[in-house]
Order: C-alpha cells, then sequence, then structure tokens
C-alpha cells in the first residue's frame, strides 16, 4: 500500500482509457501529447488510529488536460470522460489493491486549466483515499 503505488495504479487506469495519450506517474515540466493526465497528492491527514496503526485519508487530485484551440469541438471531446472517468475509478475501489478503498464522493470540476503557462481545458477530480497500516 501507499500513496506513490495508489497514483500509478490510477495513472495506469486512466492511461488505459480510449483517447488519452498519456498518464505518466510524474509531472513533468512540459505538457506531454494532449490529452493527458496528471495525478498528485493534494492534501492529506495521518492520525495514530486504532492504536498501532495509522489512519490516513488523502485527496489525491487527478488532472486531465485537453489542448484548447477549437473551444467548441474541445470541449465536446472532453464531455465523453464527465462520466468515463469516474466510472474507471469505481470499477477499482482500491486501486488495485494500493489504498485500503476510495471514500466518497469524487469531486470535480471542469473549465480553463493551466500548466507551465499553456492554456488548456480540462477535468479537476479530487479522489479522497484511505490507508490503514501498522506504525513501524
Amino acid at each position: 500500500m501507499g500513496l506513490v503505488a495508489a497514483i500509478a495504479d490510477l495513472q495506469g487506469t486512466i492511461g488505459a482509457l480510449t483517447g488519452i495519450r498519456e498518464a505518466p506517474t510524474y509531472p513533468g515540466d512540459k505538457l506531454p501529447p494532449l490529452p493527458s493526465s496528471f495525478c498528485f497528492v493534494a492534501s492529506g491527514e495521518w492520525k495514530q488510529q486504532p492504536a498501532g496503526a495509522r489512519t490516513g485519508l488523502h485527496v489525491l487530485r487527478l488532472q486531465i488536460y485537453w489542448d484548447r484551440k477549437d473551444l467548441a469541438r474541445d470541449v465536446t471531446k472532453a464531455m465523453v470522460y464527465v462520466e468515463t472517468i469516474p466510472n474507471a475509478i469505481m470499477a477499482d475501489y482500491t486501486l488495485g489493491g494500493t489504498v485500503d478503498t476510495v471514500v466518497d464522493p469524487i469531486t470535480y470540476t471542469f473549465g480553463a486549466m493551466e500548466w507551465t503557462g499553456m492554456q488548456t481545458i480540462g477535468y479537476s477530480y479530487d479522489i479522497t483515499v484511505k490507508i490503514m497500516e501498522a506504525i513501524t
């Protein structure tokens, strides 16, 4: 279990969707060919609970970027994924056994986005995951 493994599994799931060109485990300084996704830990918390173990709730931010050249056409292409992406995540709520569970709800926004100065459009999904493990 672990957050790095969860991100890798999630990116593998998203990268397997028809039309997504790249889904690297770690974001780079430049955008890869679009549409592409990046995922990273946005926030989280750890609690010592139960005794001798720790429980973490972490928000993974999954961002999917599309070109913004012809806005009407590009938005139409992106709308296909409004249900496809959460369906792919919900098909395996342990993210390949890397977390105990995905915690509902999966939230998202859609609109203008930017990566290293490049203007795009896309989705930003917040996916809360729960990890329970022994304190070592």
